[in-house]
């Protein structure tokens, strides 16, 4: 008698997994999903290393930098101002244009009604 030589079995699983890779619908859907929760995973890590936290830290260190700037320029408005009340043409300037004062040196004529 002959003896009868058996093929060894596959894996039928392993097929099947194959199978669902060499698909395109079921690659894109498998692929859209990895990403869609490698983006969730970024955003919603706990801790202070969490995307939307490094972000709003940033956004946040961004306004101090630009508050400091703004705060530079006051400094140096504020400083020539002071420089400039040293200057007495400013100081007669500013109390004429303020204050109403008028120099020693020119004369008011003021008018007044005369009753009959």
């Amino acid at each position: 008698m002959k003896r009868k030589y058996y093929k060894p079995v596959r894996r039928q699983s392993k097929r099947i997994y194959a199978r669902s890779i060499r698909n395109p619908k079921r690659r894109k859907r498998l692929f859209f999903f990895l990403l869609f929760s490698f983006i969730l995973i970024l955003i919603f890590v706990p801790g202070h290393n969490g995307l939307i936290n490094l972000t709003l830290k940033r956004l946040k260190i961004q306004k101090l930098h630009n508050e400091i700037e703004n705060l530079k320029i006051k400094i140096e408005l504020v400083r020539a101002k002071i420089d400039k009340t040293n200057d007495p043409e400013y100081i007669k300037r500013y109390a004429y244009d303020r204050y109403g004062m008028v120099p020693r040196t020119d004369t008011l004529n003021i008018k007044t009604q005369q009753s009959p």
